[in-house]
């Protein structure tokens, strides 16, 4: 399958993260239309090629969303918050118009070896990643296959050679890539490139052990997890918040989505150790003797993710590091998203107390308690600020006090509605 590669492009429009916002609660410089051509035709180096916008984000649409940018030989994907992500694919019609073979000698004959499928890879890898010194990890992923359907050989047809960005601690950065290639012929068939910043300490708070410790007693399950699967980042989100995290590994079946027994995944952040995302699971599906162990229950789950609520931002729905949260019937928002858009405004926390403060003027607020001081004089909140897994949330009341945006809850739809000026 002979691929037409694209031709080296200028790597700085990767190598920028729009965590900078521009102007007064505004978003992080968001990629218009005219950057992600650009930026597809830095990548191609061909004025003259064509073109075309086959999908567009919504202005008003959820982050993150994608740019489909074709040729006749590429489809590029691009997010619209970020600069940090590009990647392209063949098109359809070009794998489909690549045949298998159809005589099994045929396809041992074309294998190429895997030290030069690997060789290829890291080639490509270092023409096109921004900073590939970054990336000093590389794994392999054998997918697909194809046999002559008679009980002979599976020739495996893709390598997925995975590069990351491993801390000296073992956790995995947030920057990575990944390329595709074709075992019978080393034609690449994908590429995507993440090019993240390290924002937080790589070190975590929690030790695996601990975290093992933690999600089965959060869980309130007896089975314990098989492994920690890896130390990782995530994000930063569209505020610049990132988080440390464990991936853990259970044995069960899951209850929704797919079935049977297998290896199931739970988030846990590696510094507070709250649980961010997990597979539903009802118990350990196995053929020997006695009732499957419990494992995941749905009321764990409900109890884990009920009190997350969805934030709209200026009339974007955004997808956030720590959401908002529904605490004793009152919406909270995390303090630290009321800097947004104001680089001059500075957030200080303390043990029990935390201080806002900007140019104009300075907010003390205590932990638990409603009374707060601002500019030197007394003042009550609707609710006293929280400290929950290692962050301070405050009322909606304060985000206007401190920023001016006007918020509300909409408890139908478990949404915090931030209206920016001149939305």
């Amino acid at each position: 399958m002979k691929s037409v590669l694209p031709i080296l492009f200028c790597c700085a429009a990767l190598c920028v993260s729009s965590r900078t916002a521009s102007g007064q609660g505004a978003f992080p410089s968001m990629v218009s239309p005219a950057e992600a051509i650009k930026i597809v035709r830095d990548v191609v180096r061909d004025p003259a090629i064509v073109l075309k916008i086959s999908n567009m984000p919504r202005p008003e649409g959820p982050i993150p969303a994608f740019y489909t940018i074709e040729t006749d030989s590429w489809v590029y994907h691009l997010r619209s918050d970020t600069r940090a992500y590009l990647s392209w694919t063949l098109p359809k019609k070009r794998e489909d118009a690549q045949p298998d073979p159809t005589d099994p000698t045929e396809a041992a004959a074309r294998v190429l070896p895997e030290a030069d499928l690997r060789q290829r890879a890291v080639e490509y890898m270092r023409s096109y990643y921004p900073d590939p010194a970054r990336l000093n990890k590389i794994e392999l992923q054998k997918t697909g296959g194809w046999s002559d359907g008679k009980g002979g050989p599976v020739f495996v047809q893709t390598y997925t050679y995975r590069f990351t960005q491993e801390m000296p601690n073992g956790a995995q950065g947030p920057s990575s890539c990944s390329v595709n290639i074709e075992t019978l012929d080393g034609s690449v068939s994908y590429y995507a490139a993440w090019t993240q910043p390290v924002l937080i300490s790589p070190i975590p708070a929690l030790s695996r052990d601990q975290a093992m410790a933690v999600a089965t007693q959060t869980l309130a399950t007896s089975a314990e997890p098989i492994q920690v699967d890896r130390l990782f980042f995530i994000g930063p989100d569209a505020f610049g918040l990132q988080r440390l995290c464990y991936a853990l590994r259970f044995v069960g079946e899951l209850k929704t989505g797919r079935s049977g027994p297998g290896t199931y995944g739970v988030g846990i952040d590696a510094n507070s150790g709250e649980v961010l995302s997990l597979d539903l699971i009802t118990g350990l599906a196995t053929k020997s003797a006695g009732p499957p162990k419990p494992v995941i229950h749905a009321a764990a789950s409900e109890r884990i993710l009920e009190k997350r609520l969805t934030l709209q931002w200026g009339g974007r729905t955004l997808a956030t590091q720590y959401p908002p949260l529904n605490m004793h019937d009152r919406p909270y928002l995390c303090a630290d998203y009321l800097l947004m858009g104001r680089p001059d405004r500075k957030l200080q926390r303390g043990q029990q107390q935390l201080t806002f403060a900007d140019a104009a003027h300075v907010w003390t607020m205590q932990i638990g308690k409603r009374e707060y001081i601002c500019d030197g004089k007394p003042r009550k909140m609707s609710a006293p600020p929280l400290l929950i897994n290692g962050k301070y949330y405050v009322p909606l009341d304060i985000l206007t006090e401190v920023t001016g945006y006007k918020a509300q809850y909409q408890a139908k739809t478990k949404t915090v509605c931030v209206e920016l000026p001149g939305t």
